[in-house]
């Protein structure tokens, strides 16, 4: 193949690299500037050697070439940042600061053995109504004896459906008296607490006794297909006021059943 052959694939490619970056530039977080500054180099580097290919020997074209695709394959790592794991390049910068927590290290706090309960605050019953890992977790803490409660909004769309799908998916029937026990769920009108159902989120509750518990919300990224993958650790003000309205509602489901 000749050089300048070679120049005008080279030239092809930088010019796509080139407009892909550019526009991931614009759209993404600050955290990645760095990253992005040197890939923009890698790219100056190569169109400036570009220019030259059709004067080199085949010696230095094979030279130059091993250093060009070393300078594509950062290009390359740097974009598939972006495209695989979005989450990543704009919440990572977060999570290492421990400001933010991946779902393994929320399921980890579920599954501990301090943790007695959990409350779930969801507006669909998701994940544990359809994802078959957090149905997993969910059976194994209730073998363990953990309780779980529901919260969920009165109006849900197939309600009766959607609490058999939940049932059936964690794997208890109504045969499992004990296991069936240690679920409550509990409907709440969206006017009651306004604030929990306002966005397509979970929040999640931890207690390790009587008042004492940690609190998360999910942050729900449209752009990825699974939800639950980043929750945010609420503020202690936030977290007392909402548990507090949520364990009179509790507490009076509690006595209905009485």
């Amino acid at each position: 193949m000749k050089g300048t052959d070679i120049a005008t694939y080279l030239s092809i490619a930088i010019a796509i690299i080139s407009t892909g970056l550019s526009i991931w530039f614009k759209i993404k977080t600050k955290w990645k500037v760095d990253e992005l500054k040197r890939a923009l180099k890698s790219i100056h580097d190569i169109a400036r050697k570009g220019k030259w290919l059709s004067m080199l020997s085949v010696a230095d074209l094979t030279l130059l070439i091993g250093q060009l695709e070393s300078k594509l394959s950062d290009i390359e790592q740097y974009a598939k940042e972006f495209t695989d794991q979005p989450e990543q390049s704009e919440y990572g910068h977060l999570i290492e600061k421990g400001y933010l927590s991946y779902k393994s290290a929320i399921y980890k706090i579920e599954k501990s053995p301090v943790v007695k309960t959990i409350w779930l605050v969801t507006p669909d019953l998701e994940p544990d109504s359809s994802k078959k890992d957090t149905a997993e977790m969910v059976l194994r803490n209730l073998k363990d004896r953990k309780e779980y409660v529901y919260f969920y909004p009165d109006d849900l769309a197939n309600e009766q459906a959607t609490v058999e799908r939940l049932y059936a998916n964690i794997g208890i029937s109504s045969s499992m008296t004990r296991l069936m026990d240690q679920i409550t769920l509990i409907p709440i009108s969206r006017q009651h607490i306004p604030e929990i159902f306002e966005e397509r989120s979970n929040i999640i509750f931890f207690l390790k006794d009587t008042h004492i518990f940690d609190c998360y919300k999910e942050i729900v990224i449209t752009r990825v297909v699974e939800r639950g993958e980043i929750w945010d650790h609420l503020d202690r003000t936030t977290a007392d006021n909402l548990y507090h309205k949520l364990l009179k509602v509790y507490d009076e489901h509690m006595s209905s059943r009485q």
